[in-house]
């Protein structure tokens, strides 16, 4: 099986970290901000049991540039998607009021439920600071959010992931029978 996850934010939000981290790859060795050209996609080899049957998966993981100059690019992207990890900086004062676009351009588009949404306060300095509390506007208060500090907790970043996945990969399988089963009716008609 192969999983398509966005992962999408507003710029300096620490996608392109977390999509490394996430991949097992090492961070970058550059200190400086090096924003995303448009998309670039990570690939995951994962295993994980989806049911009561087990089941392989590829994961590809489109990290999504901030940058409203490639919105063009974003319909295809977020077609065929199987989740979505919302990222935003929580350092950045109000960066959570930007979610809204990235809610209309992919996960409207894309028709993904709440358990195919990731929501991630993301922590990208001042490591020993508590992270600032965040209210999500009400359209996004269904899907999971966790505060996430690569720093402090990345086993944790990485669990919330992989129990991410696991419902993506449920909810995949539940798509690609129910499609199935309308292709096996149209020809018994």
């Amino acid at each position: 099986m192969r999983l398509k996850i966005a992962i999408v934010g507003p710029k300096m939000a620490g996608k392109t970290v977390l999509a490394n981290a996430l991949a097992d790859r090492p961070p970058s060795a550059s200190k400086t901000y090096e924003p995303t050209q448009g998309a670039r996609i990570v690939v995951i080899e994962n295993e994980g049991a989806v049911g009561k049957s087990s089941s392989n998966a590829t994961i590809e993981l489109w990290d999504v540039s901030g940058d409203t100059q490639y919105e063009a690019c974003w319909p295809a992207i977020a077609d065929g998607l199987h989740g979505l990890l919302l990222v935003f900086n929580v350092d950045e004062e109000g960066q959570e009021n930007e979610l809204e676009i990235w809610v209309r351009k992919f996960i409207k588009v894309a028709g993904l439920r709440s358990s195919q949404v990731l929501i991630l306060a993301n922590k990208t300095k001042f490591a020993s600071q508590a992270p600032r509390q965040v209210e999500l506007p009400k359209y996004l208060q269904k899907p999971k959010m966790i505060h996430s500090n690569l720093e402090t907790d990345a086993e944790a970043v990485v669990s919330a992931f992989r129990s991410f996945l696991a419902e993506a990969k449920v909810e995949a399988v539940a798509r690609r029978d129910q499609q199935e089963n309308m292709v096996m009716s149209r020809r018994s008609e």
